[in-house]
């Protein structure tokens, strides 16, 4: 294998919002850099472009024909990511992908075969999994300090706008946006309620749209699900509450029981507790909680910083990402899953494929 390039060079395909927050993010690392740039609107490619002082493509095919190019960045619409990733893996790159990784499990499956035969790395972009509290959860768990877990929940009560569906034409569609709240702004909280608390064997769900209009997909939805592990859980999601309000993620133990708003542990209970555990745990976390109003609204980049980085780490010592292709797809499972329950009316296994890592790359 030729010497790995320092720094690691990204291409960025997709320079909407979130793939401005991904130059954003790969500009602040030492070792990385930005060296092209790519959107089917020359405009926003090109502000990126001058303002990074990356190369400016209109067709990732162009951009995919540099060979100083050692992984790309996917911010395009989530229906939209399957061409872009097979092409890169086709060219040799290393991808990492903003979730969901795509909107089915045949296209994240696709994406995943095309990267092992290519023998590239492929990572889903989680931020909230490498935030200090969810890592505090699932390591209290894993510890056994909650005991047998018998209760884990999500909830996500958030306010979108007409004009926010309005302003893009792929929003609320099924073919690019995947579907509404669970698949957009829900994944998040689904991702960590699975890392956290063990994989979900079944759910039950019904859903609605409620407070929106010329949208095909859900701004409200309700959920049950019933863990591997025997645990039951809850799941609210919606986008149809104003002013918008923190979102929760809470697991319950016999022997304990977290629970934490958007990145704050706020509650932190345990038998085997030490003397003001509990008020020293949630002291840490004041200067986090977001008021509640701006809460549905905030994008912490120290999350994305972090996985950014983490791929970088992953190519410079030849290991897979934290959050690879195989760890993307149960979020879209258990959302793909929800929505054939909402649909049928029944309750539906989620359609979690055995963890198999392929062989390591070289």
């Amino acid at each position: 294998m030729a010497p790995t390039p320092s720094p690691i060079r990204f291409g960025l395909i997709g320079c909407g919002n979130i793939g401005s927050r991904h130059a954003q993010v790969i500009a602040s690392l030492e070792e990385a850099t930005l060296v092209a740039v790519c959107n089917r609107r020359l405009e926003p490619a090109e502000r990126l472009g001058e303002e990074y002082g990356a190369e400016v493509y209109n067709h990732y095919a162009e951009l995919l024909r540099r060979e100083d190019l050692d992984v790309v960045s996917i911010a395009t619409p989530s229906g939209s990511h399957l061409e872009p990733v097979i092409a890169a893996a086709e060219a040799g790159k290393h991808v990492i992908c903003e979730k969901p990784l795509e909107v089915t499990l045949d296209r994240v499956d696709r994406m995943i075969a095309a990267c092992d035969a290519a023998k590239v790395l492929l990572a889903a972009i989680f931020p909230l999994r490498f935030s200090v509290g969810a890592r505090m959860a699932r390591d209290a768990i894993a510890s056994g300090r909650l005991g047998p877990l018998v209760l884990a929940e999500a909830h996500l009560r958030w306010w979108r706008s007409q004009e926010y569906y309005d302003s893009g034409g792929w929003r609320g569609t099924w073919a690019l946006d995947g579907g509404g709240v669970l698949m957009n702004q829900a994944i998040h909280r689904l991702d960590l309620l699975q890392w956290i608390a063990g994989p979900i064997d079944r759910v039950s769900a019904t859903a609605g749209t409620l407070a929106h209009e010329r949208i095909e997909v859900e701004d409200v939805a309700v959920g049950l699900a019933r863990f591997q592990s025997g645990a039951l859980g809850s799941i609210i999601a919606t986008t149809a509450t104003r002013p918008g309000f923190p979102s929760r993620i809470g697991f319950y133990g016999l022997k304990g029981a977290i629970e934490l708003e958007e990145h704050a542990i706020t509650r932190w209970k345990f038998d085997d507790a030490l003397p003001d555990e509990e008020q020293e745990v949630t002291a840490m976390f004041q200067e986090h909680i977001l008021d509640e109003q701006l809460s549905s609204k905030a994008v912490d980049a120290d999350g994305h910083r972090q996985q950014f980085a983490d791929m970088v780490s992953a190519i410079r010592n030849q290991r897979h990402p934290e959050v690879d292709g195989r760890g993307g797809r149960h979020a879209v499972a258990l959302v793909r899953g929800l929505y054939e329950s909402a649909a049928s009316g029944g309750w539906v296994r989620v359609d979690n494929s055995p963890e198999s890592s392929p062989d390591e790359w070289v």
